[in-house]
């Protein structure tokens, strides 16, 4: 299938989205009181209950469900998949390494998937996980200011 840039920028829309979005649930669902159902709530959300039962085989606790759904780059849902997806699809765009250099939305995206690779699920809390989703809403908007802002160049001085 010929991919072109359209379909990268679609893809990186969808990678965001999805990354803000499990980002938000996880931030609601996992901390504080994880009664009533709330960490079954997530994994359902995160399409990985039955990846949660084959590698834990213990009920859903805290930092387990966390580091699935925001840490594992295998899972297809998990936060790090998302931002390696994201890294991949702006390397094929044009302008990635202007002069050697990454553009602003690649640098960013290149420290999202390195903190997601080193963090400690138990380590992570809110506040954390809200910074993770600032990022990626820098990402989006680092894309749109490369890509689609159009601007005049200015006048020579003199």
């Amino acid at each position: 299938m010929v991919r072109h840039n359209g379909w990268r920028f679609l893809e990186l829309g969808r990678r965001i989205e999805r990354g803000i979005g499990i980002s938000t649930a996880t931030r609601f669902l996992a901390g504080g009181d994880v009664r009533n159902g709330r960490l079954e709530a997530l994994l359902e959300l995160a399409d990985s209950q039955i990846m949660y039962r084959i590698r834990y085989e213990i009920a859903p606790a805290p930092v387990p469900v966390t580091d699935l759904v925001l840490l594992d780059a295998g899972n297809p849902r998990a936060l790090a998949f998302q931002a390696d997806r994201i890294r991949l699809s702006l390397e094929n765009l044009p302008g990635h390494a202007p002069g050697g250099m990454l553009a602003p939305p690649d640098r960013l995206a290149t420290l999202l998937l390195a903190e997601l690779g080193t963090v400690d699920a138990a380590a992570l809390d809110a506040g954390k996980i809200l910074s993770y989703e600032r990022r990626l809403m820098q990402i989006s908007d680092e894309i749109a200011q490369l890509y689609f802002t159009h601007r005049r160049p200015a006048p020579p001085a003199g």
